[in-house]
């Protein structure tokens, strides 16, 4: 797996349908060069985007332990002096379909921050030793999405809305190069 950015026309496009499960891609404010950085998993034969997040305070227990990954959220971790670290987190519930089109290779070469450069490459490393895990995390998120009429129920009605909704994204996406005048 490589990591790649988003162009921000799709970024700023996918978003107005589906605002409240996708990531804000900064584009006003951003503190490095990267603009939406993540990977590239294929499910079903769709290229899906998912986008790598900075570790937040939910990232947390109250301990001020790292909390175990979820079916929604991978959480990259190094063992820094016998120390877990918290590199960053994979947000497999904002996942999105994307074309070709708008897929930029990601060169953390021409970062000009050396600190962040590492942070990215300790980050490639980590995703390249779990791709299996990513990959099989991925598809069972899907699936479980794509089938959300038939598990849905009060307890998990929170869970199933924080992600986005993949056939209706797969919909937009193809609208989107229909637009442009690509195909996938």
């Amino acid at each position: 797996m490589k990591l790649i950015e988003v162009t921000d026309r799709y970024i700023n496009y996918m978003k107005q349908f589906f605002y409240k499960t996708m990531l804000d891609n900064k584009e006003n404010y951003r503190k490095n060069t990267r603009k939406y950085l993540g990977i590239i998993i294929s499910i079903n034969g769709i290229n899906y985007f998912a986008p790598l997040s900075s570790p937040k305070k939910s990232d947390y227990d109250l301990n001020g332990e790292i909390k175990k990954s979820t079916s929604i959220v991978l959480r990259m971790v190094k063992d820094y002096n016998n120390k877990p670290q918290l590199l960053g987190t994979i947000k497999l519930n904002n996942m999105i379909p994307i074309p070709d089109s708008e897929i930029i290779q990601y060169n953390f070469n021409i970062e000009p921050n050396n600190k962040y450069k590492n942070l990215i490459i300790d980050e490639l490393y980590w995703i390249q030793r779990n791709t299996r895990k990513i990959r099989k995390a991925a598809k069972t998120l899907y699936n479980l999405k794509i089938n959300e009429a038939n598990n849905i129920n009060s307890n998990n009605e929170k869970f199933y809305k924080s992600i986005t909704p993949f056939k209706e994204a797969e919909i937009k996406c193809i609208e989107f190069n229909k637009s442009q005048n690509y195909i996938m």
